[in-house]
C-alpha cells in the first residue's frame, strides 16, 4: 500500500486497515484531523518518526511486530491528545519508551500478552491515567517504587504476569476500584497497609501464592467481591475477613487448605454469592449461614462436610 494514497484524505478521522502487509513512505503532514488508528498485526518494528498525526486520540495496534515503539526521542509535542494506547500481544515489545509520562493526557494503557521486563518509572507521572492492563506480562517481576503516585488510576490488571511483590505505595490508589491478581504464582505476600484502598470494589487474586491476607485487609469497607479461588498456600481466612459489611461474592473454590470457614461468618449480612466448591472444609460455622438472609447462591462441594448448622 502506497502512502499516496492517504494524501487525497485530508478529513480522515478513523483509520482501521486489515491485511494491510505495510505502509511506506513519509508521513508528514499526512493524516492532520485523524482521531482513531487501528491496525491489527501491524508489520511495523519501530513506529516512523515521521508518523505523528497531531489529533490522534487512539492508537490501536495489536499483535504488531514492535521491538521498540520509536526510535529516538517520543514526538510527545505532536501526540498531545493521545488518549488510549492499545498494544496487546506485541510480542516483542519488551519495554515501553522511557519518555511515557510525560504524555500526559494518556487515560489508558494496555500492553498485555508483551514481553516487557519493567515498566519505566516516568509512568507514575501520568496523573490522568485510568486503566493499566498488564495481564500476561510474565517477564514482568516488579511495578516501580513509587507507582502510588497513579492517584487516577481506576483499574489495574496484573493477571498471570511475573510480580513478586507489590510496592508499599500501591496502597496510596484510593480511587482503585478493581484489583487483578489472579494467577501470579510468585505473588506471596500483599502490602501491610492494603486496607488503605478504600475505594476498592473487586480483588481477584485466585491461583496466586499467597499465603496470608494483612490484618488490615478487613478495612476494604467497600469491597464486594472477593475471589481467592485455587490459593493452595493460604492457610487460613482471618475471622476479620468478615467484617467486610459490602461483600457480596467470596469464591473459595479448590481452597484446599480451608478446613472451616471462619466464624462469625453471618456478620457479611449483604453477602448474595458464596462459593466454597472442593475444599477440604469439614463444617460451616454454628448460627452463622442463618444470618446471611440476602445469599442467593450457596455452594459447598466438599467431600468431607460433616456438618451444616
Amino acid at each position: 500500500m502506497t502512502i499516496s494514497l492517504f494524501e487525497r484524505m485530508p478529513n480522515l478521522r478513523l483509520l482501521r486497515l486489515i491485511n494491510a502487509r505495510d505502509i511506506k513512505g513519509n508521513f508528514s503532514n499526512l493524516f492532520p484531523k485523524l482521531r482513531c488508528i487501528r491496525w491489527h498485526s501491524c508489520p511495523w518494528t519501530h513506529i516512523p518518526s515521521t508518523f505523528h498525526p497531531q489529533n490522534l486520540v487512539s492508537m490501536d495496534m495489536p499483535m504488531g511486530r514492535f521491538k521498540i515503539l520509536w526510535k529516538g526521542p517520543v514526538p510527545i509535542k505532536q501526540l498531545n491528545h493521545l488518549s488510549c494506547l492499545y498494544l496487546s500481544q506485541c510480542r516483542d515489545l519488551k519495554r515501553l519508551p522511557e519518555q511515557l509520562g510525560d504524555m500526559k493526557t494518556l487515560q489508558k494503557i494496555d500492553a498485555s500478552f508483551t514481553a516487557i521486563k519493567k515498566l519505566p518509572e516516568s509512568i507514575t507521572h501520568l496523573k490522568d491515567l485510568i486503566e493499566l492492563n498488564l495481564r500476561f506480562c510474565k517477564k514482568l517481576k516488579k511495578f516501580p517504587e513509587q507507582f502510588g503516585e497513579l492517584k487516577g488510576l481506576k483499574k489495574l490488571n496484573a493477571g498471570h504476569s511475573a510480580i513478586e511483590q507489590l510496592p508499599d505505595s500501591i496502597t496510596q490508589l484510593k480511587e482503585l476500584l478493581t484489583l487483578y491478581l489472579f494467577g501470579c504464582k510468585k505473588l506471596r505476600k500483599l502490602p501491610e497497609q492494603i486496607g488503605n484502598m478504600q475505594g476498592l470494589r473487586t480483588f481477584h487474586a485466585s491461583n496466586s501464592a499467597l499465603e496470608q491476607l494483612p490484618d488490615s485487609f478487613s478495612c476494604l469497607i467497600n469491597l464486594e467481591r472477593l475471589y481467592l479461588s485455587e490459593c493452595k498456600n493460604l492457610a487460613n481466612l482471618p475471622n476479620s475477613i468478615w467484617q467486610l459489611k459490602s461483600l457480596k461474592v467470596l469464591h473459595l473454590e479448590s481452597y484446599s487448605s480451608l478446613v472451616q470457614l471462619p466464624e462469625h461468618s453471618g456478620m457479611v449480612q449483604c453477602s448474595q454469592d458464596l462459593h466454597a466448591y472442593r475444599t477440604s472444609k469439614e463444617e460451616v460455622p454454628p448460627d452463622s449461614t442463618g444470618q446471611l438472609r440476602r445469599l442467593q447462591v450457596l455452594g459447598l462441594g466438599c467431600k468431607k462436610l460433616e456438618f451444616v448448622p
